[in-house]
């Protein structure tokens, strides 16, 4: 078994959190109705980013999977969490798939500026909702999320280059490439050919990337594709007893 350390890799690696139901829970290959409580915190989402943070990670990332399927957005909760770390910035996911649904979430985007906001193909969102929500969030705090399955894009209307080219065009500030297949595994990175692929049709905008991330080894495997920060989840979760620089 590969002992899981991220000592050197820690300045590029982003903390993520699964919110669902008010819990922080433990994603495994996106089988939702699985997913249990992150066992070390017991399910405390404020205990799971302040270990994050003590551990030395300099971002997070939170889902909110009740926004993303298609529930109300747990607004008390991303509120509490953004309060508690307004310095660290943080990827927000709540399944925003049309103007609609952002003007739930509006007023927390321009409270808490350290918000970076995704629009994830998952959705089966339209390109041109990055195009409105430019109109009314400066485009280096959105990202686009680029979903797959097992290497196959997920967004049932519209293909991978449509959502690019939008990104491209109006200069967003990050894409977060994932397969969510390998997402909580531990079975090592999937998506490195993806990123390889991606890297030099993006230009200046950042590259986000992970899924089933075990240590140091695959951290550098994906900044050597052309990453410039990595999701973390498990590995960072189990290594509560070690000390980062």
């Amino acid at each position: 078994m590969r002992r899981q350390s991220l000592f050197s890799s820690i300045r590029h690696a982003i903390g993520v959190v699964d919110l669902k139901a008010g819990r922080a829970v433990h994603a495994i290959a996106g089988r939702r109705s699985n997913y249990r409580d992150v066992e070390f915190c017991c399910g405390d989402a404020a205990a799971l980013l302040d270990h994050y943070q003590q551990r030395g990670l300099p971002a997070f990332y939170v889902a909110d999977l009740d926004g993303i399927t298609s529930a109300a957005p747990q607004t008390n909760l991303l509120e509490a969490l953004f309060s508690r770390h307004r310095s660290a910035p943080t990827f927000v996911d709540v399944g925003c798939s049309s103007m609609k649904q952002w003007q739930s979430v509006a007023e927390i985007a321009e409270r808490f500026p350290q918000t970076r906001w995704i629009i994830a193909t998952e959705t089966d969102c339209d390109p041109d909702l990055l195009t409105e929500l430019a109109s009314q969030l400066r485009p280096e705090r959105i990202v686009l999320g680029l979903d797959y399955r097992n290497g196959i894009f997920v967004n049932q209307r519209f293909p991978e280059d449509e959502f690019v080219e939008a990104a491209v065009r109006l200069k967003i500030g990050w894409v977060i490439a994932l397969d969510v297949a390998s997402v909580g595994t531990g079975l090592g990175p999937s998506t490195v050919g993806l990123c390889q692929r991606l890297r030099p049709r993006l230009g200046s905008i950042g590259l986000i990337s992970g899924g089933g991330v075990r240590d140091d080894q695959d951290v550098e495997r994906l900044l050597a594709s052309g990453c410039d920060q990595v999701l973390v989840a498990t590995a960072v979760q189990e290594s509560g007893r070690e000390r980062f620089p």
